[in-house]
């Protein structure tokens, strides 16, 4: 009777524990970050810089974005003396207690996508991106060191490399696609001349400027792809009648939008905001799959901030369709869209 008695006792302070880690759980689950679009990223201390990297595809050496400061160690030739001294310089230089990185969440950035596409193609601004907000996820193993062991086994040092023509194709994507974006979403009504400028129908087919899919491996030269090329499904952009320029452009955002997203985005299962039941959702894995997903918010509009159509500040949405973040910038922006509109 003891031993059932113990027993019990035991299988009830099981039970009371099991319950108290099912409500820490459930605390822990309540504290996460609930947005999808959430990432958090970390950014290195020891900064970043341009070097002339070996591809290690291509094997040719292109500009790339390397973790830590750039160092200049003695060349070679000069003495072991003079090699040891430059390194007990840069340990030196070094604090122990310092932390290898920081970190921050994308949601405190919810208009980074669009600091993005505004980014000048430039090695300095693009240095500072990275330095400010950290790698964008597209980086390449490069080896830094490689050697032979005595007994024949070869070892290794490696290191992230993301290469300058990464870097240019997906500026110059996003950018075309926030272009887009803003025309489709223009306050009074779609400005279809801008998006005459992105697609045309020619020869019984939709097709978008070459600049829009920087990097698509079948465009070769030309200045406008076939969008039925691009998706190998023409069921996708052959149905769009030829005059319909507002559905070509949204289905082009969407389908872009689908492939930015895919291996950038994990899916995962979260409890919603009253905690009753659970949902699916898509969480970036990387800084360049968070931004898209921010461009998807605003697309879907189901992004909770917006940039003002004449100021640029970011605002909290309060309504779907509102596009202004004062009635002050709403009536600047009606005075010149009037007066833009007599112009023309």
């Amino acid at each position: 009777m003891s031993v059932v008695n113990t027993g019990n006792r035991q299988s009830g302070q099981y039970i009371r524990k099991l319950c108290r880690f099912a409500d820490i759980c459930r605390v822990q689950e309540k504290a996460m970050p609930q947005s999808h679009a959430s990432f958090i990223q970390k950014v290195s201390t020891f900064g970043y810089h341009w070097a002339d990297t070996r591809h290690p595809k291509s094997g040719k050496l292109i500009p790339a974005i390397l973790e830590g400061r750039h160092i200049e160690m003695p060349t070679h030739g000069t003495s072991i003396e003079d090699h040891l001294a430059a390194l007990d310089d840069l340990w030196q230089s070094i604090d122990p207690d310092a932390p290898s990185y920081t970190e921050y969440s994308s949601e405190d950035h919810p208009e980074l996508y669009r600091r993005f596409a505004n980014l000048p193609l430039v090695s300095e601004a693009v240095l500072e991106f990275v330095s400010t907000f950290g790698f964008l996820g597209v980086g390449h193993s490069i080896t830094i060191i490689e050697d032979e062991n005595p007994d024949g086994t070869k070892w290794g040092e490696y290191q992230t490399a993301e290469f300058a023509n990464d870097w240019v194709r997906q500026i110059r994507m996003m950018q075309s696609s926030v272009n887009i974006l803003d025309a489709l979403d223009d306050i009074l009504k779609p400005d279809t001349d801008a998006l005459h400028k992105w697609f045309i129908y020619k020869e019984s087919d939709w097709r978008v400027k070459a600049e829009c899919l920087p990097g698509y491996k079948n465009q070769g030269k030309v200045e406008w792809v076939n969008l039925d090329c691009w998706t190998d499904d023409p069921n996708e952009f052959g149905s769009i009648p030829a005059d319909d320029i507002i559905q070509v452009s949204t289905e082009f955002l969407r389908v872009l939008v689908t492939h930015q997203l895919e291996g950038r985005t994990s899916a995962m299962m979260i409890w919603d905001k009253n905690h009753t039941q659970t949902q699916l959702v898509h969480r970036p894995i990387s800084l360049l799959g968070a931004m898209w997903v921010q461009f998807a918010g605003v697309l879907t509009r189901t992004n909770r901030f917006r940039s003002c159509a004449e100021c640029g500040k970011v605002f909290e949405l309060v309504r779907r369709d509102k596009a202004f973040c004062s009635e002050a910038c709403q009536k600047r922006y009606g005075r010149k869209k009037a007066k833009r509109i007599q112009n023309t």
